[in-house]
């Protein structure tokens, strides 16, 4: 890497160039990577997309002359279909032309094309969901192509039936909850597949305009969060590495904050952009199968939703429940600032012409937080604990204010350059920033039984107190003080085609995701109690191990008057010989060392997709066949670094780098005023002197391997292509979506390459290599899928749907890494242990997950926007990675890149492989979803206003011998969501449910020796217990252009994370593992429209 030492290692450098936290320079390939080939990959890309947009216009652009194309005893119908009160332009509109089996469909420019209309005078009647549906006289005539302009409304949403009348600003506000429910409703109404839609306007302002925290009311979602932020979604129940995220139908990147797995963080996307979010739970052959689990597509705001120009603007001031004053407060950043901060975001549409137009939206949102957590480590099975009367053998309290920065910039050019032809451009970037200064106190009883000091006591507990064995307990402090910065980029450009009978839909497109931890500060300080008895002690045994220890034991008490949850009431702590000590006073500590930890990384997908579709016109029904294919490529480039620092001074007294800017304050679970070393303080004496933080040659060896171990580089090319038939029968009743879809991967990953011992920085520089080992491996397969829906009455909708999908293993499993053993003794090749004649490796030979999905769906519409459904489906999968250990194979040798005399030697003594495979067990995910949406409820007087709800419950269970693979899997979820309107004035709540998670495979414990749960016959399992979080909103209008509005998250101050532990016989007492609580976000605001 370049500006990295090799060795030996200077402490005083930094090992990343750009140590500022400014956007560091990277390269796109390592430095053992040519640039030459990665060049010639994007220069064979960008030739191919090129060579596919000239191909399409080349068939496109003839065929352009709607009045050459139509038959002597036909003509076409085109035009528009706008929402007469809200002045949009509805796309998904059905027309039909009535007594004939001629229908369509609008665009997303709200445009429709009936091509092929016999001659003679006809009615068309349009539909959308929430509207009045409307009839109209035309007349064809034979070669004409007849406009026409046709405006919707509802008489019952918006008091009139007159749709010339155009509604005030005020009144059509009100209406913009039913307005985003219609259009939710529509799209999954005459969607070909299964899926939810849901518009970006359908649930308020959202805080920090976080995309996760919108999507937990979409059935079916579950959200992970780390710390209070929404980080990542998953579906169906399955993990959230196996769904996938689009904007505009291309696949978004994301940095993975620096790490190489395929979860997509949401920190690289806003929702200002979006105008509508789809949930694909069951794809078509033209959509990826990727998606084991499901697929997320933001689709972008267009210049032609909307018949004039328009600005929107939202000003708000986001809030902390604890902290609700104006001034500055300490603790982030080793400053005082503010912590209620101002947001803003815009968008702004202008259709210049009929033909021209573009978007513009952007978004700056902050958002302080402070996170208080509780954590007791319980013990079934050391300390004197067992399984009915465990012993608490540590507690730790962790204090962690945050606040985090969400910029976004995004915009879009629509150009109808010729009739039938359009050109979109899109692009925009996204900046996410966090500082979070998590600062711990760890208090530890410690397992040992036996006293440490002549004249001491051995430890005891019961279920309200804990005492350490004389000499035995630790106080210390940690902190995790880090700084992490995402920045991603996207564009894309796109030609699409619609003729009579050919239509053409390709694009360019790429995303950038970068994201780094910047050497801002030390990450953490290592901060040990000091015990004042050290030198009038004595003890048990005299060796210099213990006279070294002797220097930080001490004794530590805990008790409660009732549980210890979610905290014990008291602490005692006292030398060995009695003093008394004060835990939360900085000076009863020393500090031993200090640690930095810069990392990066950087994901990048490029691509070119193309889909041509024809009408088959000459079929006595609707029928046509889509073909097309997409080359996509990714790069994940990632480093990371760690290292440790002795503090060198002679006064080694913690209180020199007192938190002076936070030693007031309330630290959760009823601490306050406790006294925090200060990172930052410890970094600016560094700076000042570097001699106060010196690595010794050991910290510079480990921090060398640390590096090369974490330097993983890949690239994937996926190649696809498919055939698709859409066919309408029994008068367009019964529609069909079917075909296949083939995709192939290639994976070139390069990690470590180990050659021999690295225990020195001499073999270190000899024997390990960066990147030094290059795997290349391939699959392929066949994606087969049908879509059904069948009108069975007006408004009921039977579907029914089987596609095969895949989940890809992620990319830490694959990038190459082999370590090798081949002596008789357990060997630590400084990583880690290796057993005797064992090989360690990586097996980058995995196949994906592959799933068999059936879905049935029953859906009914209700009048004023109104849907019942109920959905079942079933997930049959087969491939799960799981951890294996057999005897090697010559095989193997060849397969994992084992040097020939070590594997020679391996065989030769019956030698063993640990890896990672492919699992023949099944598991079956089976469930049933049930929604039920209304914009206004029925029988509710006037007088006391509109009332829309909104509900969803998916209920779902896992069987089969692969059924433990399901981590993190939610047997329930539900959503409900309650809005009220009466005249200007709006106001929501919504309630998010989770039921409990599984956390672990499997059962903790070891199989082989005895440990915190005893062994793994005691059957211990970690679970995230249920959650429920309300979320209210209120919207009071004070004209047709001003508006106040407010939202509160998570009212309740319902727990984020929670983890508990337990078995069938442990105390309850004992469950809770960890317990984090983040506080109630407050955003009050204004908000405009021009």
């Amino acid at each position: 890497m370049s500006g990295l030492p090799q060795a030996p290692l200077s402490v005083h450098l930094n090992p990343f160039p750009n140590p500022q936290p400014t956007m560091p320079k990277y390269r796109t390939q390592p430095s053992n990577v040519s640039a030459v080939s990665a060049s010639n990959r994007l220069t064979r890309t960008l030739r191919l997309s090129l060579a596919t947009c000239l191909a399409t216009a080349t068939v496109a652009i003839p065929a352009s002359t709607y009045a050459q194309e139509a038959a002597a005893t036909s003509g076409t119908i085109t035009g528009r279909v706008q929402n007469a009160a809200s002045g949009k332009y509805l796309g998904n509109a059905r027309v039909d032309v009535v007594g004939t089996q001629i229908q369509g469909f609008t665009d997303e420019y709200g445009e429709f094309q009936l091509n092929d209309v016999p001659v003679g005078s006809y009615k068309l009647k349009v539909f959308y969901t929430g509207l009045d549906s409307k009839e109209v006289s035309v007349e064809v005539r034979a070669g004409e192509i007849l406009a026409k302009e046709i405006t919707l409304t509802s008489a019952d949403a918006y008091g009139t039936g007159d749709d010339t009348v155009k509604l005030e600003a005020f009144v059509v506000s009100s209406a913009r909850e039913r307005e985003a429910a219609a259009l939710a409703i529509n799209e999954q109404r005459f969607a070909g597949n299964i899926k939810s839609v849901v518009s970006t306007e359908a649930f308020g302002e959202i805080a920090e305009g976080n995309v996760g925290e919108f999507m937990k009311y979409i059935p079916g979602i579950t959200i992970d969060y780390v710390a209070a932020d929404a980080r990542s979604a998953g579906l169906n129940g399955l993990d959230a590495s196996f769904t996938t995220v689009s904007f505009n139908g291309n696949r978004l990147a994301s940095a993975a904050s620096g790490g190489v797995g395929r979860t997509f963080e949401f920190e690289s996307a806003t929702i200002s952009s979006a105008s509508r979010i789809e949930v694909t739970k069951l794809p078509t052959p033209e959509t990826s199968a990727e998606g084991l689990a499901g697929s997320i597509n933001l689709v972008p705001k267009n210049a032609f939703e909307h018949a004039k120009e328009k600005l929107s603007i939202n000003a708000y001031l986001g809030m902390h429940n604890e902290e609700l004053s104006f001034r500055k407060e300490g603790g982030i950043g080793g400053e005082k600032q503010f912590f209620s901060l101002p947001n803003l975001s815009f968008s702004y549409v202008n259709p210049l012409s009929k033909t021209l137009g573009f978007t513009i939206s952007g978004q700056s949102s902050n958002q302080f937080t402070d996170q208080h957590r509780t954590a007791p480590t319980w013990n079934w099975g050391q300390g004197g604990g067992s399984v009915t009367n465990p012993i608490m053998t540590g507690y730790t309290l962790q204090d962690g204010p945050k606040i985090s920065y969400r910029e976004g910039l995004s915009g879009r050019i629509d150009w109808k350059f010729l009739p039938g032809h359009v050109i979109s451009f899109s692009a925009g970037t996204n900046y996410y920033a966090t500082e979070f200064n998590n600062r711990n106190i760890n208090f530890t009883p410690g397992t040992t039984t036996a006293t440490f000091v002549q004249g001491g006591t051995g430890n005891s507990f019961g279920p309200s107190f804990t005492q350490s064995a004389s000499g035995q307990g630790a106080v210390t402090h940690g902190q995790s003080f880090r700084d992490k910065a995402t920045v991603t980029n996207n564009f894309d450009i796109t030609y699409r085609f619609k003729g009579r009978l050919w239509e053409v839909d390709s694009s360019l497109y790429a995303s950038n995701s970068r994201g780094w931890y910047p050497l801002k500060t030390f990450e953490s300080l290592n901060v040990s109690m000091v015990n004042p008895d050290t030198a009038t002690s004595v003890l048990v045994t005299n060796n210099t191990t213990n006279v070294t220890a002797l220097q930080t034991r001490v004794n530590v008490r805990y008790e409660s008057d009732g549980s210890p949850f979610p905290a014990p009431d008291r602490f005692f702590v006292t030398g060995t010989n009695g003093t008394v000590i004060d835990p939360f006073k900085l000076s009863s500590y020393r500090v031993n060392s200090a640690r930095i930890r810069p990392q990066k990384g950087e994901d990048t997908f490029s691509g070119v997709n193309f889909k041509v579709k024809r009408h088959l016109d000459f079929l006595p029904f609707y029928s046509s066949i889509k073909v097309g294919g997409e080359i996509r490529e990714q790069i994940r480039n990632v480093r990371a670094w760690q290292e440790d620092l002795n503090f060198t001074a002679t006064d080694k007294n913690a209180a020199q780098f007192l938190d002076r800017n936070y030693n007031n304050a309330d630290n959760g679970f009823g601490f306050s005023n406790i006294e925090w070393p200060d990172p930052y303080a410890a970094w600016a004496a560094y700076q000042a002197n570097p001699a106060l933080f010196v690595a010794n040659t050991g910290q510079q060896e480990a921090a060398r391997r640390f590096y090369l171990q974490n330097s993983q580089y890949i690239t994937e090319t996926v190649t696809s292509g498919f055939i698709q038939q859409d066919v309408k029968l029994i008068d367009n009743r019964l529609s069909l979506v079917y075909g296949v879809r083939y995709e192939k991967t290639e994976d070139e990953g390069k990690g470590l390459k180990i050659n021999g011992q690295g225990n020195n920085l001499a073999n270190i520089a000899a024997n390990w290599r960066e990147r030094g080992q290059n795997v290349t491996k391939d699959y392929d397969g066949y994606y087969p899928s049908i879509n059904s829906s069948f009108t069975l009455t007006e408004n009921t909708i039977i579907r029914a749907g089987y596609a095969k999908s895949f989940g890809r293993p992620n990319f830490v499993n694959i990038i190459p890494l082999t370590r090798v053993n081949d002596t008789n003794a357990v060997e630590n090749d400084s990583i880690g242990n290796i057993n005797a004649y064992t090989a360690l490796v990586r097996n980058t030979g995995l196949k994906p997950y592959e799933a068999d999905n059936y879905d049935v769906t029953v859906e009914h519409y209700l009048p004023k926007a109104g849907l019942a459904s109920v959905r079942g489906f079933v997930k049959d999968v087969t491939g799960f990675f799981v951890d294996s250990k057999r005897s090697i194979t010559s095989a193997d040798i060849a397969a994992f890149n084992i040097e020939a005399a070590e594997g020679a030697t391996l065989l030769a003594n019956s030698g063993q492989i640990e890896t990672t495979e492919n699992a023949s067990k099944p598991a079956r995910l089976a469930g049933f979803e049930l929604t039920y949406r209304i914009a206004e409820l029925p029988y509710i007087p006037a007088s006391i206003g509109k009332l829309g709800f909104y509900a969803s419950y998916t209920r779902q269970r896992t069987t089969g011998a692969g059924q433990d693979e399901f981590t993190q899997f939610a047997r329930e979820l539900g959503n409900a969501r309650l809005n009220y309107s009466k005249g200007n004035f709006q106001s929501a709540i919504g309630v998010n449910y989770t039921t409990r998670r599984k956390v672990t495979k499997g059962y903790l414990g070891s199989t082989t020796s005895n440990d915190r749960y005893g062994t793994a016959n005691n059957l211990f399992v970690e679970f995230i217990p249920r959650r429920i979080v309300i979320d209210v909103s209120a919207d009071y209008r004070l004209d047709k252009r001003w508006s106040l509005f407010a939202n509160v998250r998570n009212i309740t101050n319902e727990a984020n994370s929670i983890q508990e532990v337990y078995n069938d016989f442990s105390p309850d007492y004992s469950h809770v593992n960890r317990f984090e609580q983040y506080g109630v976000l407050i955003n009050v605001g204004v908000k405009a429209e021009f």
